[in-house]
Order: C-alpha cells, then sequence, then structure tokens
C-alpha cells in the first residue's frame, strides 16, 4: 500500500466515527466486510478502532 493510498484509507477509517463504517474497507476492495462493517457499524466500534490502530502502527493485518 502505497503512503498515499494507506493516508486515505486513514481519512475513511476516521469518517467511520461519524457514522459512515466500513467505507475504508471498500476502498481497499474487501467488500464483505464492507458490508458488515457498515450494517453492524463498525462491529460497534470496536472493529473501526481496531483499524484505525492497525493502519496508524504497521497498517499490513486485515487490511492487505
Amino acid at each position: 500500500m502505497s503512503v498515499n493510498e494507506k493516508d486515505m484509507t486513514i481519512i475513511l477509517c476516521c469518517i467511520g466515527f461519524l457514522g459512515l463504517a466500513g467505507i475504508h474497507r471498500f476502498y481497499r476492495g474487501r467488500i464483505l466486510s464492507g458490508i458488515l462493517w457498515l450494517f453492524t457499524g463498525g462491529l460497534f466500534l470496536i472493529g473501526t478502532i481496531l483499524d484505525l490502530a492497525n493502519l496508524l502502527s504497521k497498517g499490513r493485518l486485515w487490511l492487505e
């Protein structure tokens, strides 16, 4: 993932806290988990927090 893609993914992940959870997963091509995040509010925000922490640390665990 290039620096610009990672920055955009972080921005979209932060938008998830405003009610549009899962947008960052759609952007990365993870359609099924994006739908799950969208309908469950980012797995009740826990998944969104974990995704953001992962992106800010190394960004490779489950969004690749």
